[in-house]
């Protein structure tokens, strides 16, 4: 599914495949921002979209990871297709434990 976002810098629009987000970070005061596989940051309106959707889940208060781009997990750190490695927090360890099952 492609996604509408928008460059950081100048708040163009883009559209992007869901496949190709790693991760949303959300921040009170940037909002939400959406990294690629690329490296590539992107704002994005509203965490509505990732919230509840089947490849999205919040291992942090503050992240949402595309359990696509996960290859493993040790304890509450993932690492992506990337290799950079996210840390999520124990108290999500449940949803952590779910992306055992990609």
């Amino acid at each position: 599914m492609q996604v509408q976002v928008f460059e950081i810098s100048n708040d163009t629009p883009a559209m992007i495949h869901e496949d190709d987000i790693l991760y949303v970070t959300i921040n009170i005061v940037e909002g939400y921002r959406v990294k690629t596989k690329e490296g590539k940051y992107f704002n994005f309106p509203t965490a509505k979209f990732f919230m509840g959707h089947i490849p999205f889940v919040q291992v942090d208060r503050n992240l949402l990871v595309n359990k696509t781009n996960v290859v493993s997990i040790e304890g509450a750190t993932m690492k992506l297709t990337n290799g950079e490695e996210l840390k999520g927090s124990h108290s999500r360890q449940v949803q952590i434990n779910e992306l055992l099952s990609i």
